[in-house]
C-alpha cells in the first residue's frame, strides 16, 4: 500500500518499510506543515475575487496557505470577497488589513462567511463545515470576538459605560452631560439616563420647574443640575416632592441676574427621595 495523508494538516503517513532513502524529505515537509498550524503566517492578497486557500499533500509543506496559523489579508478591495478554507477543523487567527468599502468573510465553500472587521484581527474556527468566531472558555462561559461596537467580547454593549452614549445606571460611573431643553418651563429628569444636567440662561425665560425624575434609580446615585439664571429678570425655580433639602426647604434660584446656580442630589433608596447635598449658589458668568 502506498502512503496515505491526514485529513486535517495533510501530513504524509509512511508504511513501515516504504519510501527507503525519501522518508527524510517527507519527514521535514510533515514538521513544516506542523510549524505552520502552530505558529505560520501567510500573507493572502485580496482585491475583488474570492481567494481560496492553497493545499496540497506533499511537498512544500511550508508553502501552503491552508495549513498556516495566521491569515494576513491586504490589499484595495474592489468587492466584497471571502477567504475559503478548507472543509476540515482547524483554528485560524485573520486579520483583515485591507482597506475600501468593503467586506471580507473567512467561510468553508458551501459554508456562511464570518465577516472579519477592517482592521481587525479575529481568532476563529472551523468545525469542517462552517467558520465561528467564539471558541468554549476553558473553565466556563464563553470568549467571543467583538464584531461590532454593540457587541463587545460577547456581552451587549448596553452592559458597558461608553462615552459617546448616555449609559443606564447598573454602578457609579460618569457620562457627558446632557444640555436641557425645557417644555413649558419644566423639565423631567430620566433617573436611567440623566447624570448632569445643563440649563442655559436662553431657556430660563420664565420660572423652572424641574419636575420629580423617571426611571429606576439606583442607591447612591447621584444628579448634577447647573442652572444659568436670566441676563435680565430674576426667575425661581420649583422642585417635585421627590427632592428634598435641609430642613425640608426648598432652595430656589439666586435672586440675582446672570448667576450660576449648581444642585447636586444624591438618592436615597431608604427614603425613596433625592437628597439634594450640595448647593452653591451665585457662581457669576463672567
Amino acid at each position: 500500500m502506498a502512503s496515505t495523508f491526514t485529513d486535517l494538516l495533510r501530513l504524509e503517513r509512511m508504511l513501515q518499510g516504504e519510501k527507503n532513502n525519501t522518508w527524510g524529505d517527507i519527514t521535514s515537509d510533515n514538521l513544516d506543515k506542523l510549524e505552520e498550524a502552530i505558529a505560520g503566517r501567510k500573507p493572502i492578497a485580496l482585491a475583488s475575487s474570492d481567494v481560496t486557500l492553497t493545499t496540497n499533500n506533499g511537498g512544500a509543506g511550508g508553502s501552503e496557505q491552508a495549513a498556516a496559523m495566521i491569515l494576513d489579508c491586504s490589499g484595495v478591495l474592489t468587492a466584497n470577497v471571502n477567504v475559503i478554507a478548507p472543509n476540515v477543523s482547524k483554528v485560524y487567527i485573520i486579520k483583515n488589513g485591507t482597506s475600501g468599502a468593503f467586506t471580507v468573510g473567512i467561510k468553508t465553500a458551501a459554508g456562511t462567511a464570518l465577516d472579519i472587521p477592517q482592521g481587525e484581527t479575529m481568532l476563529a474556527w472551523c468545525d469542517g463545515t462552517d467558520v465561528f468566531a467564539t471558541i468554549s472558555a476553558i473553565s466556563s462561559g464563553t470568549i467571543a470576538q467583538a464584531t461590532n461596537a454593540l457587541n463587545l467580547g460577547g456581552f451587549a454593549a448596553a452592559l458597558y459605560a461608553r462615552l459617546a452614549i448616555k449609559n443606564t445606571w447598573t454602578n457609579p460611573q460618569i457620562v457627558e452631560g446632557t444640555d436641557v431643553s425645557l417644555t413649558a418651563g419644566a423639565y423631567t429628569p430620566n433617573a436611567d439616563t440623566d447624570t448632569t444636567l445643563y440649563i442655559a440662561q436662553s431657556e430660563v425665560d420664565q420660572n423652572i420647574t424641574i419636575n420629580n425624575p423617571t426611571g429606576t434609580p439606583v442607591k447612591g446615585q447621584i444628579m448634577t443640575i447647573q442652572i444659568e439664571q436670566h441676563d435680565t429678570v430674576v426667575r425661581s425655580i420649583t422642585w417635585g416632592t421627590k427632592f428634598i433639602f435641609t430642613d425640608d426647604v426648598n432652595v430656589d434660584l439666586t435672586q440675582t441676574v446672570d448667576a450660576v446656580d449648581v444642585f447636586t442630589a444624591q438618592y436615597n433608596a431608604n427614603l425613596d427621595r433625592w437628597v439634594v447635598a450640595g448647593v452653591s449658589q451665585n457662581f457669576p458668568r463672567s
